[in-house]
């Protein structure tokens, strides 16, 4: 129904939602171990999604309903990305390297429609199951995540960072100073821009 269509598709965005600050929270003592750790996810949510195909009723549209869950929850990490970059970037560089991370997903979002198309031709069979344009996109985002999966664990370095002496009054100060920056105009600006921007994008692709 066009009801489950909307849970399902929408599914993705609320996970990434959800997880984005726990994967957030997570970066501040390692990058490998939240990285690692939602690629795998999304894996598994991809294999789900494949696998949905094998069903019929309530348990293929279940599979397919955790797979973007679980696709959402590995999508979470793209605001690693921007935490690594704090880490390992100079200052007086951050809004170039920053708006480059920007452009390359946009380019991923325009190129990823197309190289779908390209799947329209593919037929076969794969463990006893029916692979065909539909089902075999689970199949390439598996890949695709098993081979991120490689170059994170082979190339990823863990950005250097200075001991820090940590009282309880440090800790007290941090967090006045969090919520002052968050509360600013200067932040929630951006944030409303890209908010919006984004449930925009939702509210098309639903409609």
């Amino acid at each position: 129904t066009k009801e489950q269509y909307g849970i399902i598709l929408s599914a993705f965005s609320f996970a990434s939602f959800c997880f984005k600050p726990v994967l957030g929270h997570w970066c501040d003592t390692t990058f490998r171990a939240p990285y690692l750790s939602s690629i795998t996810v999304a894996a598994i949510g991809a294999l789900l999604y494949f696998f949905a195909s094998a069903f019929t009723g309530t348990i293929s549209l279940l599979l397919i309903f955790l797979g973007r869950l679980l696709g959402g929850i590995g999508a979470a990490n793209s605001t690693l990305a921007f935490s690594y970059i704090a880490h390992v970037v100079p200052r007086e560089q951050m809004t170039k390297a920053n708006a480059f991370l920007s452009m390359v997903r946009v380019i991923g979002m325009a190129i990823a429609p197309a190289s779908v198309g390209l799947l329209q031709s593919v037929h076969g069979r794969l463990f006893s199951l029916e692979v065909n344009p539909l089902n075999s996109v689970g199949l390439v985002l598996f890949v695709c995540n098993v081979l991120t999966f490689m170059v994170i664990y082979f190339m990823l370095q863990e950005p250097r960072k200075e001991p820090i002496l940590e009282t309880k009054e440090s800790r007290i100060d941090e967090r006045t100073v969090f919520w002052k920056s968050f509360l600013s105009l200067e932040f929630l600006i951006p944030v409303l821009n890209i908010l919006s921007l984004n449930a925009g994008f939702q509210l098309l692709e639903t409609g």
